[in-house]
């Protein structure tokens, strides 16, 4: 019997959600409206500066298989993940 429809192989991602302010956006060479990618480094940095955002689990290849499963399909997922706090949040969500 087979387990799963489909099989998705891809980076796990967290989105984290700040609100900040003008003065934030500009000394970190941020650009308003995308996407910026970070190393961990610059997490740690952001998350001692910061107070708490809301976290997202996301990346493509994950939201894709979230989407099959809203449609009733048997998806399953592999990805990497560190073994800290992003990484059990990643886990349970």
């Amino acid at each position: 019997m087979q387990q799963f429809d489909l099989l998705g192989i891809g980076n796990s991602v967290v989105d984290v959600l700040y609100e900040v302010d003008e003065e934030f956006i500009k000394k970190n060479n941020l650009k308003k409206g995308f996407m910026t990618l970070i190393d961990e480094n610059k997490a740690e940095e952001f998350y001692s500066s910061l107070k708490k955002g809301v976290e997202i689990a996301g990346g493509s290849v994950a939201n894709t298989t979230v989407g099959f499963a809203s449609l009733s399909g048997r998806p399953a997922f592999i990805g990497k993940i560190k073994e800290d706090e992003i990484g059990k949040f990643l886990q349970e969500d």
